[in-house]
């Protein structure tokens, strides 16, 4: 599967067609199927092998699954290296990073690539591999966590700006500087200018500072 003869006899080649695995037992849709299931859904093998038995009537093995995954992630190799390249070019790149039921899920958006990481450790390793600190000119958008910080230039994420905001108010609720702060970050959601960031990180760093030293 996904090949085509181009020549009869001993001398005969094969065509390939872009974005099919080759040779394979079974096709692209089930491969991707699995994937799915077992990265994005966070299925055991045994419940993908479930379903897939129920709305395909496929009697699938483990290892039959696992030679599915590991054939995927070598034919579309080339193409992830691909799309951390498009993000190393790319003037802004946010990121975020969640727990997942097996380890971390990591996102990265730009405006060149989109990348989804699921079950890598959440460490500057991890990092490094998709988005190199010592390499990278642009401007990391994310939630200001340690990973990120030797990154040259970075800005907080605006949803967790305003999260931080709200937080502020409710642990002190009479503090002046955190109440305006909270409502000046919600003024400025529907229009933020680029000055408007680089004030509210600032402003950020005063009330964390001032609630470290409280």
């Amino acid at each position: 599967m996904g090949s085509l003869p181009c020549l009869s006899g001993p001398n005969r080649k094969y065509g390939v067609f872009p974005g099919v695995l080759g040779r394979s037992e079974f096709g692209l849709e089930i491969i991707l199927a699995m994937a799915h299931q077992v990265y994005s859904l966070g299925l055991s093998f045994d419940k993908a092998i479930a379903l897939q038995k129920f709305f395909q009537n496929l009697d699938l093995k483990k290892s039959q699954v696992d030679a599915m995954l590991h054939q995927l992630s070598r034919v579309w190799e080339k193409e992830f290296e691909f799309l951390l390249k498009l993000l190393t070019y790319s003037i802004v790149v946010h990121a975020d990073e969640t727990s997942w039921s097996i380890k971390s899920m990591w996102a990265f958006l730009s405006e060149n690539s989109r990348v989804v990481l699921f079950g890598v450790n959440k460490d500057a390793k991890t990092l490094a591999i998709v988005l190199a600190p010592a390499s990278y000119k642009g401007t990391v958008v994310s939630d200001n966590a340690a990973v990120y910080g030797k990154f040259s230039k970075a800005q907080k994420c605006w949803a967790h700006l305003l999260r931080k905001a709200i937080k502020l108010t409710l642990l002190d609720p009479r503090n002046k500087e955190y109440t305006d702060f909270a409502e000046g970050a919600f003024q400025k959601t529907r229009h933020p200018t680029r000055f408007d960031y680089c004030v509210a990180n600032y402003l950020v760093y005063r009330c964390e500072t001032s609630v470290l030293h409280s």
